[in-house]
């Protein structure tokens, strides 16, 4: 979806994302000759190498998601909750990628040693926590790439796609559970690349 004018560029029906994918879709923008000023993506990983060539911003909104899903929502150690205190925080309080990042390496120092604790199995004890700062090590590069290109006004979420297209696809297919699946996915394709004509 182009995020300026709100439209629908290419779609594909499948099973799971695959790198694969979106470079059929990049493909597709560039061979129609789309002048891509900048890319916003859900942040799987190994995607964002795919458009190394434009400015990519990995949605904020999915990383915080991530985060949380690591740390529960009531986690029961300190770091956890320092570490779930800042995915709540960082994009509602807008901050900016030093003072992220500044909050980030404060935790690792801070906890360095229980992070690194081993079980009867040498096993790392806190594997979960280890996988949140992780997933975070990985988009940190893309996590405020909009801040490096105002003029392009890139969004730092998919909430365009997640908060507005989406919503209404999954409700067209729940409203037309018994439907044969080519009617269906005509009628998905129409509200894909009409917005506002199915209510």
């Amino acid at each position: 979806m182009d995020s300026l004018s709100g439209k629908v560029l290419w779609h594909k029906f499948i099973q799971s994302e695959t790198k694969e994918n979106y470079q059929e879709g990049l493909n597709y923008l560039l061979k129609q000759s789309f002048k891509i000023q900048s890319v916003t993506i859900d942040g799987r990983r190994g995607i964002p190498h795919l458009f190394n060539k434009y400015p990519t911003q990995v949605c904020q909104f999915h990383v915080q998601k991530r985060i949380l899903t690591r740390t529960t929502r009531n986690p029961k150690t300190e770091c956890g909750k320092k570490l779930k205190y800042i995915a709540t925080h960082f994009i509602q309080e807008r901050w900016n990628r030093e003072k992220f990042t500044k909050e980030i390496k404060a935790i690792l120092e801070e906890f360095k040693e229980f992070l690194d604790e081993r079980n009867d199995k040498e096993q790392y004890a806190h594997r979960s926590l280890r996988s949140a700062f992780f997933g975070i090590k990985l988009a940190l590069p893309y996590l405020f790439t909009f801040e490096d290109y105002p003029i392009l006004n890139i969004p730092n979420t998919i909430n365009h796609l997640d908060g507005g297209v989406n919503p209404k696809l999954k409700d067209l297919v729940r409203r037309h559970r018994g439907m044969k699946i080519e009617r269906r996915n005509k009628l998905l394709v129409n509200l894909l690349y009409n917005l506002k004509g199915i209510e």
